[in-house]
């Protein structure tokens, strides 16, 4: 071969590679960079950023597809890209610039990745392939967007900070690509793109320019994007501002796909591509993501919780429980890592001091605050042949500090050993033991907390509760009433309010008696009120001017021979004065001259009976009944009167036994009514009044029991608590402490 036909194939190479870079330049994957003017440097969001920018590639968190079609039945262009959070997205692509023979393949492969707030970064390489030659490049590129809502796991780019005004924030978009950068074929020469968008309106009008340049020529491009409807984009495109270089199309979002159209002037071709998403939903794995997070919260790795909240916002910036995790977390794992810092530093000090079992638990801890500190674990591995001998040592002193019942020193001792050595079973066995023994403690001092909770004595009941918890942290029980303790106090302040300003208000009519109870009422809540104290000293005065009035009425109606009104009266006073010697004796002489009359009411009761004028019987039997409340004719009698009557008249008897404290009688006529009416509400509303009031005289008797029972006083508590048992059979207090009451009186019998 001679030397001009050498050198005339080599200039036949050179063309054909010229040509071939030529049509790589000027190819459009994708329908939507057509209708950009030839362009994708900013606003592509699917894998055929890859060509114009791969920094784009980071904004994509989706897996998705592409296929574009720009002649028929010909695939131009396929892509695919995979999000993989805290390490960006790769996309992998196969291009044909042409149908026939003489176009190029294109083989690339790129990566994308957020670096920072607003600013995403990627590099491509590609493999272009003619009928002649094999040549190699690489790109690379930035993207700047000013989100809305920007990724909070990223750091502030300083230069960048005024993308957060108004004016730039979610509306301007900076783009910029170096591509096809050759590293093998010298001849051919690189290509740099720059674009940028404004969006103009709040629907989302959007200008785009952008600019390529290259050896042989540079080209601008110009374009806007008007959204029609919700998902559907009309989008228009200039290249030179020549209009034979002019494009339109459109760009539906739909949810399961993406759909790019648009009509090229030049070529007179429509182009169709689609991008479609494939596998999990980026929210959907943002979840899942988040809820490794929570586990591993729960487990108490905060380490492990922030690596899953991180990639949780990788994935989604918008899932705001992931959020809230990051917010929490961040502070936390900088403070474990100063915390972690003193730790080592004290545990490398008692190491040198061959506190090695101390050391060790220092080291552990180190772990747990940073579970991939090299340091920790190193003095871990060296110091373990030297705590194994401490350890015993340790197990020693824990065994004899056991036997002396110094529990919670015991109990500290045993888990030290436990915490270097999980393996160590003496330990583990006197750790049962050591804890078996606080839970009993704690149950002592809860059960005397409950006793001074069901006297009202908040302050002894706390500090018992509080012990409890000392010897069993787990004592739920405990934490509980401490927690309803809080809420009591609290209910009690709002209380004693409204009983003093009901009280001044009594006091302010001169009804002596009625704010003296109030007043009583707010020390049964507060024995140490002073104002109630105060005052129920100045009103005593006025009580007992009271008293006296009313044994002088009490003594007329007697006189009189009304002794139900007499009766009636001189209950008053003892309930004033219980140890009124006059009003006990003028009761004893009204019970021996009513006995006789008690039967005179039964005579005249079983007359109405008989011509069924059942009010009037019942009328008769009550007022037997409170000359006599334990005569069981009479009660008999009232029970088969009220079966007689009608719901009516029933409920207006349960009343009235409410109103004269009779709750058990009243909760039986109300049971009559519902085994009649069982959705009679009336007497509902009675059972649920007297059964307040009953459970009010269970706590009553069962804190008169513990009064007794502080005094030694073991058979009249025990009394006092059976007749607690007798309205509530199942009341705790009662139960446990009647049971401890017959134990103290077996054993006083046994010493005697």
């Amino acid at each position: 071969m001679n030397k001009n036909h050498i050198l005339i194939f080599s200039i036949l190479v050179f063309i054909n590679g010229v040509f071939a870079q030529s049509s790589i330049l000027r190819f459009s994957p994708g329908a939507k960079s057509i209708t950009l003017g030839r362009s994708g440097v900013v606003e592509i969001y699917d894998p055929t950023a890859l060509y114009w920018n791969p920094a784009l590639l980071g904004y994509l968190k989706q897996q998705q597809t592409v296929v574009s079609i720009n002649e028929p039945y010909h695939l131009t262009y396929t892509g695919y890209s995979q999000f993989y959070p805290m390490l960006g997205t790769v996309s992998a692509s196969i291009a044909h610039t042409q149908k026939d023979i003489s176009g190029t393949e294109l083989y690339s492969l790129g990566w994308g990745k957020q670096i920072s707030k607003f600013v995403y970064t990627g590099i491509g390489i590609n493999n272009a392939i003619t009928e002649t030659e094999n040549w190699v490049s690489f790109g690379a590129g930035f993207y700047i967007r000013a989100d809305n809502n920007p990724n909070s796991i990223y750091k502030r780019f300083p230069p960048l900070s005024f993308l957060e005004s108004p004016a730039f924030r979610d509306r301007l978009t900076l783009g910029m690509s170096v591509q096809h950068v050759p590293l093998t074929e010298q001849q051919h020469s690189h290509q740099t793109r720059v674009g940028a968008s404004y969006r103009l309106t709040p629907d989302g009008f959007t200008i785009v320019f952008a600019y390529h340049m290259q050896s042989v020529e540079n080209t601008s491009h110009l374009s806007f994007i008007l959204p029609i409807q919700r998902n559907i984009k009309f989008i228009a495109g200039i290249m030179d501002y020549k209009f034979n270089q002019t494009a339109l199309g459109a760009e539906i979002n739909m949810k399961s796909f993406d759909l790019q159209l648009a009509y090229d002037y030049d070529s007179k071709r429509i182009v169709f591509s689609t991008a479609i998403p494939v596998g999990t939903s980026y929210i959907k794995r943002s979840e899942e993501e988040h809820e490794l997070a929570k586990k591993a919260i729960e487990n108490q790795l905060p380490h492990e919780a922030l690596y899953y909240t991180k990639r949780a916002l990788d994935l989604d910036p918008d899932n705001s429980k992931a959020e809230k995790y990051f917010q929490t977390l961040s502070p936390l794992i900088i403070q474990n890592t100063i915390k972690a810092k003193k730790t080592l530093k004290t545990a490398m000090e008692l190491e040198k001091n061959e506190w090695y079992i101390s050391a060790a638990m220092h080291y552990m801890q180190v772990l747990k605050l940073e579970p991939d500190n090299i340091q920790a674990q190193a003095a871990l591995e060296r110091i373990r042949p030297k705590v194994n001998v401490h350890t015993e040592r340790r197990f020693q002193l824990g065994v004899a500090t056991f036997e002396k019942n110094e529990l919670l020193k015991a109990k500290e001792i045993f888990e030290s050993i436990l915490l270097v050595r999980p393996d160590h079973q003496k330990s583990e066995q006197y750790l049962a033991d050591t804890n078996a023994r606080l839970y009993k403690q704690a149950e002592n001092h809860f059960f005397a907390g409950l006793g001074y909770y069901s006297q009202k004595k908040y302050d002894l009941a706390e500090n018992e509760f509080k012990s409890a918890l000392v010897f069993y942290p787990a004592y739920n029980d405990a934490s509980e009433y401490i927690e309803r303790i809080e809420r009591d106090r609290a209910n009690n302040i709002k209380r004693i309010d409204e009983l003093l300003q009901e009280s001044q208000n009594l006091e302010a009519r001169k009804l002596w008696l009625q704010a003296i109870e109030r007043y009583k009422q707010i020390l049964e809540i507060d024995n140490s009120n002073q104002v109630a104290l105060d005052k129920i000293s100045f009103i005593n005065q006025k009580v007992d001017q009271i008293i006296n009035q009313y044994i002088r009425n009490g003594k007329n109606q007697f006189n009189q021979g009304n002794y139900s009104s007499a009766k009636t009266i001189f209950n008053k006073i003892l309930k004033l004065d219980s140890n009124n010697t006059t009003a006990r004796q003028y009761l004893n002489s009204i019970d021996d001259k009513t006995s006789g009359k008690t039967i005179a009411f039964i005579d005249r009761a079983q007359i109405h009976i008989d011509s069924e004028n059942y009010t009037l019987a019942l009328a008769v039997l009550d007022s037997a009944l409170v000359e006599n409340p334990d005569f069981s004719t009479a009660v008999n009698m009232r029970k088969d009167v009220i079966n007689h009557m009608d719901t009516r008249q029933m409920l207006s008897n349960a009343l009235r036994e409410y109103q004269n404290q009779n709750y058990l009688e009243s909760m039986e006529i109300c049971n009559q009514i519902l085994i009649k009416d069982p959705e009679n509400i009336q007497a509902l509303r009675y059972l649920e009044q007297c059964q307040r009031k009953l459970n009010e005289q269970v706590d009553d008797y069962f804190n008169k029991g513990l009064e007794m029972y502080t005094k030694e006083n073991y058979r009249t508590a025990i009394l006092m608590w059976d007749k607690a048992l007798e309205i509530n059979p199942y009341h705790r207090g009662s139960l446990e402490y009647r049971k401890r009451a017959i134990d103290r009186l077996k054993a006083i019998e046994q010493l005697q």
